[in-house]
């Protein structure tokens, strides 16, 4: 389970090597369809004393004979195949937005992350991958597959690159495996004799309705809504049995989020990957949203009927999440039981999430206040611990129940989490509170300069979590370049300030501590735009090259893109 290096002395090989290779090929599958594929070539050369020799070796691998051997003559031919991979990075970063600023921690962490998500990029074009996505890892295993629970975010990245292929993509395979009681399953596996399986809770109607405001195809709607209106269903025929508008969690592996007292509460023992029942207030938050989109989609479709229905549902568990998750004498949104509606007494960072959406108010700021900046709770030296400090089952360094484990979420700072609390503080600080704009500020900056080794902005990283106290990220996991949060959308709908409705464009920046920034080449539904800020200059904000807007300072600028 370790790294697997590239080193002779690591190959099958090296024991058996006699002065040559024996010219076997084995494909057989032994005892199970698991393994590691290795290839080795031997050639002799004779080395003439003072002279050189061209010694060049390719490797293609493809599902058919024909397009390996024509992609292996295509690199071996070519007289610079560095450069070959050169010009398909530069390629890639001309795809996507540009983005400057003089915080080498913002910029770079920018350009890092959109480097990140080429190296996990999938043209499978299979029967179960028939469209590009993002795998979540490039680590072998369960990582390197196309995940539900990260395909959400690879959706909101992508949806600001130039062509939307990717980010439609990190939905369309999902909805090509959705199950026939219209579940998408959480991993699609394909291995040989694997098939997809698992399920995890993911917000697709926020996915959805961005990439639209960015990309606007009535055509994509049209496609996904059957699949997602189906998904939707099953969580209300299959997910709340009890017509509460509340949705389940029925295991820790679900959500994404193992190891938790949220989960005890359900069941003492469901640590043990054991099933039980409970009314999860991310679930619910998602499906809430998904249930907003579906409105909207199909009022854009024609289907005011079917809009109303929507409606009607979203404002049902607008309620009930008001009504029974909110604690009004903790001032948290937190998890329930089934019937009984009694409240989880831990406090977890999912207690946010209402703050994505209109599921809170501004009489529900208190939760922000009280806990997220609490020093004891969530505002540790590096938030946002998944699980309160206050919590007995806290553990910084990832321990549950006395044994450090693999992917603890009772206190390590997670960027999944990390990006929808950001998000979620960033948000009630544009729509509930401006008052709250210099702590979104500073939880965006400490999220991303964790990232950096010994906060040195030349050596960024993305592993699954850190330790929410020290920063030290979990160099034992061997789990490095992971895509399973949003943080270039953030930076460029918060630090940039773009942020691309369905008519409207909105440039709201948060003040953060900048000479200068440039955002450009971004896709707006059917447009491009351009945002400049300079301290001594201001702001100015383009749409197809025409300047619409200047401005003395960075505040906030909305311009009519139909208009």
């Amino acid at each position: 389970g370790g790294p697997n290096h590239p080193r002779w002395e690591l190959t099958p090989f090296y024991e058996s090597f006699n002065g040559r290779l024996d010219n076997e090929e084995n494909d057989r599958a032994g005892v199970n369809p698991a393994g590691l594929l290795y290839v080795a070539l031997h050639f002799e050369i004779a080395l003439p004393p003072g002279e050189t020799v061209d010694f060049v070796a390719a490797c293609a691998i493809s599902e058919s004979e024909e397009e390996a051997r024509d992609n292996a003559v295509a690199a071996a031919s070519s007289t610079d195949p560095i450069q070959i991979s050169a010009d398909n990075w530069e390629s890639w970063f001309r795809s996507v937005p540009e983005f400057r600023c003089d915080d080498p921690f913002l910029e770079n962490y920018f350009w890092y992350r959109w480097y990140g998500l080429k190296l996990n990029r999938v043209f499978a074009l299979s029967e179960r991958l028939p469209h590009p996505c993002v795998y979540e890892g490039i680590n072998a295993g369960w990582f390197r597959h196309a995940i539900s629970y990260s395909a959400q975010v690879h959706m909101l990245e992508c949806k600001w690159m130039h062509d939307p292929a990717l980010a439609m993509g990190s939905l369309r395979n999902f909805i090509a495996n959705q199950e026939e009681n219209g579940r998408f399953p959480g991993a699609i596996l394909t291995g040989k004799g694997e098939a997809p399986r698992g399920f995890y809770h993911a917000n697709w109607g926020k996915c959805v309705r961005e990439l639209y405001a960015h990309h606007r195809d009535d055509g994509f709607l049209r496609e996904v809504y059957p699949a997602l209106a189906r998904y939707a269903r099953y969580f209300q025929a299959e997910r709340d049995r009890e017509d509460s508008h509340l949705y389940d969690v029925v295991d820790q592996a679900e959500t994404g989020q193992e190891y938790m007292a949220r989960y005890l509460f359900a069941r003492p023992g469901a640590d043990d990957w054991g099933p039980f029942q409970l009314k999860g207030i991310d679930a619910t938050a998602y499906l809430y949203e998904l249930l907003r989109a579906l409105e909207w989609m199909a009022g854009k479709l024609g289907q005011e009927g079917e809009a109303e229905e929507w409606r009607a549902a979203a404002d049902a568990t607008r309620e009930a999440v008001r009504e029974k998750m909110w604690d009004d004498d903790r001032h948290f949104f937190v998890d329930v039981l089934p019937e009984s509606f009694e409240q989880c007494p831990s406090l977890a960072a999912v207690g946010f999430y209402p703050f994505l959406s209109d599921l809170a108010g501004s009489e529900h700021l208190n939760a922000i206040t009280e806990h997220l900046f609490h020093p004891d709770e969530f505002w540790t030296p590096w938030p946002v611990p998944s699980t309160s400090a206050s919590d007995p089952t806290f553990s910084a360094v990832g321990e549950w129940k006395g044994k450090r484990m693999v992917c603890p979420w009772n206190g390590r700072t997670w960027l999944m989490t990390n990006s929808h609390v950001a998000e979620a503080l960033a948000r009630a600080a544009q729509t509930l509170d401006r008052s709250l704009e210099g702590q979104a500020v500073e939880l965006l900056t400490r999220n991303i300069r964790m990232l950096f080794l010994d906060q040195d902005p030349r050596r960024p990283t993305s592993y699954e979590y850190y330790n929410p106290v020290t920063a030290q990220a979990p160099f034992f996991r061997g789990t490095e370049d992971y895509m399973h949060s949003y943080i270039a959308d953030l930076i460029l709908k918060y630090v940039a300030g773009v942020q691309i409705e369905e008519e409207r464009l909105v440039v709201d920046p948060l003040p953060f501590p900048l000479e200068q920034f440039t955002a450009d080449h971004i896709p707006a539904g059917g447009h491009w735009v351009r945002v400049t800020y300079r301290k001594e200059e201001g702001m100015r904000v383009y749409v197809d090259g025409r300047m619409v807007s200047e401005t003395p300072d960075r505040q906030r600028v909305e311009v009519s893109l139909d208009g």
